[in-house]
């Protein structure tokens, strides 16, 4: 009798786990997408699952202060948000894209890298805009994320992020004398919805 409860009771603590691994599965699962139609990919952009929440991918990013790049990132998606840290140099997880942010509301974070350098970025939720029925997607600025050559030294950088494909597509724009630049759409960066109009499209000069 002892040990068929055992058996039971262990059959019932089994099934628990399965369970909760099967919601903790789900609640990070993102179904991203690898081909996009331009030649140059997003600023940010998945390129494979590498297990416990994780994924390999990258983004273009600078930090304001020390200008380190962020290079073969390490995506995490959990509690509503995308933590990110740069593989090369090593840096710390950040949490960089917070679903839950204030609209408009400008978040400073800092990044600490394992060589022993510090820096920092900024960010601000934009915009979230009610997609395909049940899809969210979320627009983001790094203000001053991208360094911009020649012509314009910093840029600032515009990311949507798909609350089920993650992220989707992205620009470059620059506000000057009132013109408004844009510099290398790609993906989906919502035009079916925004209006572009106003924008004018331009191109970056980089020294050899």
């Amino acid at each position: 009798m002892k040990t068929s409860l055992y058996l039971i009771t262990f059959i019932i603590t089994i099934l628990f786990m399965s369970c909760g691994q099967e919601k903790y599965a789900k609640s990070c699962s993102i179904s991203y997408d690898t081909t996009f139609k331009e030649t140059r990919d997003p600023l940010f952009y998945i390129e494979k699952f590498i297990g416990n929440c994780q994924y390999q991918g990258e983004i273009t990013l600078w930090t304001r202060d020390a200008t380190n790049p962020f290079y073969k990132t390490v995506i995490q998606k959990k509690d509503s948000a995308f933590f990110l840290k740069s593989g090369e140099p090593e840096s710390e997880f950040i949490k960089l894209f917070d679903f839950q942010a204030i609209v408009g509301k400008i978040t400073r974070i800092e990044v600490t890298f394992k060589d022993g350098t510090k820096g920092f970025v900024e960010v601000v939720l934009e915009e979230k805009y009610t997609h395909r029925l049940d899809e969210i997607i979320y627009q983001f600025k790094i203000p001053e994320g991208f360094l911009g050559g020649e012509n314009f030294p910093r840029i600032d950088e515009v990311i949507f992020i798909s609350s089920k494909r993650g992220p989707i597509g992205s620009y470059l724009t620059k506000i000057e004398d009132e013109q408004k630049m844009i510099f290398y759409p790609s993906g989906d960066i919502l035009e079916e919805i925004i209006d572009y109009s106003d924008y004018e499209e331009w191109e970056l000069c980089f020294s050899d």
